[in-house]
């Protein structure tokens, strides 16, 4: 892929990947996909940064009405900061309930850990940010194919930038169709 950034370094990217996926009976499923990433930096005397990226997911169906959910993801995508690109894992877990057969209850967190590198010299990290949350929901469907629902997420981000630093609690609702 080609990431045209504007302003910042230009990026060209290539992704060597295996995907595996299946279920175990009728109660557990996974997904995975591994491998390497390789970008270089477009006009800049940075050589090849090569990374491992992967992306696997686990699902247990507790009950009918009760789903189990793992997620973990190591990526790297350009920053939005200029001359900059992240490399971040990820670990989310949720917990799905339906009640009442229309209703249905999510609690989903995570932690991200981000590494901020420098497109000039990628062995150089400019910043880290360490990012956690928790979101809590409530939703049911309509007119066949639209959700609505309520949700709170609470949100926390420490980065060795003070000022990128920040707490947050948010309440919402969201439609769909």
């Amino acid at each position: 892929g080609y990431d045209l950034v504007d302003p910042g370094t230009d990026m060209i990217n290539e992704q060597l990947m295996g995907n595996l996926q299946g279920a175990f009976g009728s109660k557990f499923n996974y997904k995975v996909a591994g491998g390497l990433e390789f970008r270089q930096f477009v006009d800049t005397d940075a050589g090849t940064e090569v990374s491992p990226i992967f992306d696997a997911s686990v699902g247990y169906e507790l009950t009918q009405t009760t789903l189990i959910t793992a997620h973990f993801t190591e990526q790297v995508t350009p920053s939005f900061f200029n001359d900059q690109f992240t490399t971040s894992t990820v670990v989310e877990g949720s917990i799905n309930q339906r009640l009442l057969g229309k209703f249905n209850l999510g609690l989903t967190g995570g932690y991200r850990w981000a590494d901020y590198k420098s497109t000039l010299n990628p062995s150089e990290v400019v910043r880290k940010a360490n990012y956690e949350f928790l979101r809590v929901s409530l939703g049911a469907r309509f007119l066949t194919r639209g959700t609505a629902s309520i949700y709170f997420l609470w949100s926390n981000n420490d980065s060795t930038v003070e000022a990128l630093s920040f707490s947050s609690h948010q309440f919402g609702v969201q439609l769909t169709y």
